[in-house]
């Protein structure tokens, strides 16, 4: 094909390609716009022949496509295809302005990826995480003392922050996520800090609006009174393995606005055994849960660590599979 915007896919079943494009985004469009995008990375890898006529033939030359147009469909090929997006960077000057600072936007550190060693050395060698890092999450680790001043330092416009960690969070930690005036998404092991009485006072975080809580328990009278003022504006709330129902009205009872409860069951792919005793977890857990509110949902993650990353790419994330199975509900219940 000639034009650059020509594209040709094939189609085993349309009604099977387009309820994959209505799930996940994987329709012939999007296939056709990865096309183009390697195309075109394929078009500025190949060197002239000597013929003069390739430079005038040329369609990089020129964008064929209006920038605005150009910017999306390279920044949709880099987000379905991840490892492409150092390759897509190389295609221009503008299209590395465009998709370059995608590659520090997300960052996921755990055990198999170094600890907190590698993302110190991360923020010590590529500065523009500085700048363009969003998207935050320590899986798995000990916290040193100094973990959350150092990231609040290295990464300070960070939307998105989870800690996931047996360490507690500290008032000290608490004053440095202060740190993060963009900061709206947040898992820390809480319950420690608002559960004793001593706890010093904390200024409330009203700008966060996602919640992760773990290791909460009904028995800390003082918890939710004091989650409640700290984060006083959430609208998504997560519990962990905690299929209680007087915890779950406690909860939409100290936020109002709250759009979602999430009750998540984890569940590590292990035997064929294991997968069966944790469906019938699951499904007690539903049975108690149910009917106490339609903005409460539960669900089993086998891999949190991928959903985070998921959805810190495309925004599709168990939060936002709670957000669809609320609406549903209440558009059944209506």
């Amino acid at each position: 094909m000639d034009d650059p915007r020509a594209a040709a896919v094939m189609l085993g079943g349309l009604e099977d390609d387009w309820q994959a494009g209505a799930w996940g985004g994987r329709d012939y469009w999007a296939r056709a716009e990865e096309e183009l995008a390697l195309r075109r990375v394929n078009l500025s890898s190949a060197k002239p022949t000597g013929d003069p006529s390739f430079l005038s033939s040329s369609p990089m030359i020129d964008p064929v496509l209006p920038p605005e147009l150009e910017r999306v469909v390279f920044e949709l090929a880099a987000g379905r295809d991840r490892e492409m997006i150092c390759t897509l960077a190389l295609v221009a000057r503008r299209v590395n302005a465009w998709i370059g600072p995608l590659r520090y936007q997300v960052v996921l550190i755990n055990r198999q990826r170094g600890g907190l060693d590698a993302l110190w050395g991360i923020s010590e060698r590529c500065p523009e995480t500085r700048t363009h890092t969003r998207c935050l999450a320590v899986s798995g680790l000990e916290l040193p003392a100094d973990t959350l001043p150092r990231i609040t330092a290295a990464f300070p416009h960070l939307v998105d922050l989870r800690l996931w960690s047996y360490t507690p969070a500290t008032a000290a930690d608490m004053k440095a996520l202060h740190a993060l005036p963009h900061l709206r998404r947040l898992s820390h092991n809480l319950h420690t800090l608002y559960a004793t009485v001593d706890a010093g006072p904390v200024a409330p975080f009203s700008h966060v609006t996602h919640l992760e809580l773990y290791k909460l328990f009904n028995e800390h009278a003082l918890t939710l009174p004091r989650l409640r003022a700290a984060f006083p504006a959430l609208t998504h709330v997560t519990l962990f393995d905690l299929p209680d129902a007087r915890l779950a009205r406690a909860a939409l009872q100290s936020w109002p606005a709250l759009m979602v409860l999430l009750v998540v069951r984890y569940a590590p792919r292990t035997t064929a055994r294991a997968a069966e005793r944790d469906h019938i977890r699951y499904d007690l857990d539903t049975k108690k849960l149910a009917g106490i509110d339609p903005r409460v949902v539960t669900c089993m993650l086998a891999d949190f660590e991928r959903d985070w990353e998921d959805g810190a790419w495309s925004g599709e994330d168990c939060w936002a599979r709670a957000e669809e199975e609320v609406a549903q509900t209440r558009m059944t219940r209506a």
